[in-house]
């Protein structure tokens, strides 16, 4: 958090006229780090900072990340529409420019916010989906966030089903399984929520 703020204090004042689109990066982390810690509302300001600047900058590709930031921030809040909307106009815009780190990014808050539904085996499934990377399985930030909470509601079902849909997760293709989630989420209607950026392409 100190490195970040650090960092975000020396770009914005910087008479260099690209440093604000630098401070992007660690202005996501301070809200990576107050997301972990429940600071909802300062997340929600930091998140909405980096998505004024990449739209400011037209540079699409972080903007899933950031709204799969919001996602998180909105649900924190109880903004369950707000934050339907925000995962699935994530996962459309990761699925337009091909970024399978975004998507990897985004399942687990897609799988919390099944979980919060009553679906429990299906976040489950995605949850497995997403740790058969690193980037997930190693990270105590995506346990805190996601992780711990799915499995506390997953020991309300039985050993053997909950088994069954992690061996289900971990055998799913990201991208095939992505763009199927797609298609069902904008059926739910988690696309009904006003958008904050439609149709962004890397290269626009």
């Amino acid at each position: 958090r100190e490195q970040a703020a650090d960092a975000v204090a020396i770009l914005k004042n910087a008479k260099l006229g690209s440093a604000l689109f630098y401070a992007k990066d660690a202005i996501k982390i301070l809200g990576d780090v107050a997301l972990a810690e429940g600071a909802y509302e300062e997340a929600e300001n930091h998140f909405q900072e980096c998505l004024i600047i990449l739209q400011h900058y037209k540079h699409p590709q972080s903007i899933s990340e950031v709204l799969t930031g919001l996602g998180f921030t909105a649900r924190g809040l109880s903004q369950i529409s707000q934050a339907q909307g925000n995962f699935c106009e994530a996962l459309c815009v990761a699925i337009n420019n091909h970024q399978d780190i975004s998507l990897i990014n985004m399942l687990p808050g897609i799988a919390l916010l099944f979980a919060d539904q009553g679906d429990v085996e299906r976040a489950v499934e995605l949850y497995a989906l997403a740790s058969t990377y690193g980037i997930v399985s190693n990270s105590k930030w995506f346990a805190d966030i996601a992780g711990d909470e799915i499995s506390m509601k997953a020991e309300e079902l039985p050993f053997e089903v909950v088994e069954a849909a992690k061996v289900r997760g971990r055998g799913l293709d990201l991208w095939k399984t992505a763009e199927k989630l797609l298609a069902e989420l904008e059926e739910l209607g988690w696309n009904s929520a006003g958008q904050q950026i439609s149709n962004v392409t890397i290269g626009e």
